[in-house]
């Protein structure tokens, strides 16, 4: 099975993120535990951003994003779809959201 790598991924009709490009995303993998009273807690797993996009990565059913976390400085892998990763009970893998991308400032260059 062969990987497909692209500096370039289409979010949407108006949005297509492309290489340094700054972005925002929600989701991202948890961990379901309960409390000491019994009630469910969600423990997030997820890469902090805002990211700076690197590349689109597709391998049959997987794809994902690699970008550099700009909070936590060091470089993620942002999956798109469901995969399996572990068998951890409580673990969720969630797939990542694109919220959009970060506009720039009027005059800036």
């Amino acid at each position: 099975m062969t990987s497909n790598e692209s500096h370039e991924y289409i979010v949407s009709a108006r949005v297509t993120l492309r290489r340094g490009d700054v972005f925002r995303t929600s989701g991202g993998p948890y961990f379901m535990t309960r409390d000491v009273t019994g009630k469910k807690v969600k423990l997030p797993m997820s890469a902090k951003g805002p990211f700076k996009f690197i590349s689109y990565n597709e391998r049959g059913r997987k794809k994902w994003l690699v970008a550099w976390s700009q909070k936590e400085g060091a470089f993620a892998v942002l999956p798109l779809t469901r995969w399996k990763t572990c068998d951890l009970p409580g673990f969720v893998n969630r797939p990542y959201k694109i919220l959009g991308k970060k506009r720039n400032k009027r005059g800036a260059q």
